[in-house]
């Protein structure tokens, strides 16, 4: 069926058979979150925070309880991303300091997440997590361009290495991980 408002991401989970998650925000930038078990036969949909735009989903394999979400350009909420450990029933916020537009996991080890988008020098950055989302640590360019937005953000594995490609809009950025 369709819901009303615009969709940011779909999330095919592969690591839950059948699991669909959507994240967006309505006409009135209220944020939600629509889960399907069922490859998407029937969905449950939830509102998370007024005033955001939200904009990408991630979940934890082995633990279909737990999932990230992250929200971009906000009017009066401060957080950037939260956690659910109860399946999308309930979030905590766990990072703040910039608004987030991407996430991903680390090819190898899925408890390591990265997060970027636009903080407030408007430098190239990315947040890091090893605890899938409790802790972060933030690591910003800041030799490269100003007046840059990461618009999403993908992880391999490239010669033995962790690599973070950065789409934004000023061309492909990436960040390798030293050994």
């Amino acid at each position: 069926g369709y819901y009303g408002g615009g969709i940011e991401r779909i999330y095919a989970d592969p690591y839950h058979e059948g699991r669909i998650i959507s994240v967006g925000s309505n006409g009135f930038v209220i944020s939600f979150l629509m889960i399907s078990k069922d490859y998407g036969l029937t969905w449950s949909k939830k509102d998370l925070y007024g005033s955001s735009l939200c904009t990408d989903v991630i979940t934890q394999p082995g633990n279909l309880n737990n999932m990230l979400i992250s929200f971009s350009p906000s009017y009066t909420d401060s957080i950037r991303i939260s956690k659910s450990t109860d399946d999308g029933k309930t979030w905590k916020g766990v990072y703040n300091k910039a608004n987030i537009s991407a996430l991903v996991q680390n090819t190898q080890d899925k408890r390591i997440v990265y997060a970027s988008g636009l903080n407030d020098s408007q430098t190239l950055f990315f947040a890091a997590s090893n605890n899938f989302g409790d802790t972060w640590q933030t690591v910003t360019d800041t030799t490269g361009p100003t007046g840059i937005t990461t618009n999403d953000l993908v992880a391999a594995t490239v010669n033995g290495q962790e690599v973070l490609f950065f789409g934004t809009n000023k061309g492909v950025y990436e960040y390798t991980f030293s050994k």
